[in-house]
This record gives C-alpha cells, sequence and structure tokens, in this order.
C-alpha cells in the first residue's frame, strides 16, 4: 500500500495514481482532490488517526488482490488520453463538431 495521510487539500492526487497504474493501492487523506483521485470511498481514511489507518489496510488487506484492481482500473480512467477522449466525446455531442 502507498499511504498518503496529507493534510493539505492537494487539487489532485498524483500519487495515487501513479501507485495505481502499478496495481499498488493507495489509502488517502479526505483532503482536497486526493478522494477523488483514489475513486474508491474504501481508500479514504476520514481521520488523521494513524491507527484509523491501519485499521483499513488491513481491512483491504484481506482482499488485497481485489484492492490492487480496483486502483489499476481506477488510475486508467485517470490517465490524460482518457480524460481527453472523454472531453472530445462531451465537446463533440454537445456542440455537435468534431474535435
Amino acid at each position: 500500500f502507498v499511504i498518503v495521510p496529507s493534510k493539505w487539500n492537494e487539487p489532485f492526487g498524483r500519487v495515487v495514481v501513479e501507485a495505481g497504474l502499478h496495481k499498488t493501492p493507495a489509502l488517502c487523506s479526505a483532503n482536497g482532490g486526493l478522494p477523488e483521485s483514489v475513486g474508491y470511498s474504501e481508500f479514504v481514511v476520514n481521520s488523521n488517526n494513524p491507527e484509523d489507518y491501519i485499521q483499513q489496510i488491513q481491512k483491504l488487506n484481506n482482499e488485497y488482490e481485489r484492492a490492487r484492481q480496483l486502483a489499476y482500473e481506477n488510475a486508467k480512467s485517470k490517465r490524460a488520453e482518457t480524460q481527453l477522449d472523454r472531453f472530445k466525446s462531451i465537446a463533440n455531442s454537445r456542440a455537435n463538431i468534431q474535435i
């Protein structure tokens, strides 16, 4: 696991996305854009208490292969190419033009 217990309001959690691309689940704080970046509420710890992180790691460790797959699928959806394709699709459907 990668642990990102940031107290800062991160605009985007690049670290958790990069970890996911390597099939490494990341647990993060609920600050800023980290929850959106990590993609699943079970990877977000709503506390600054280290014991809460340990408890969540133990819970996810029981389903580690599933956590790895979720992290990877989420990270793939956050890649720049994927986001650009999504933007083009929305723009094309709304403006009725091809980008």
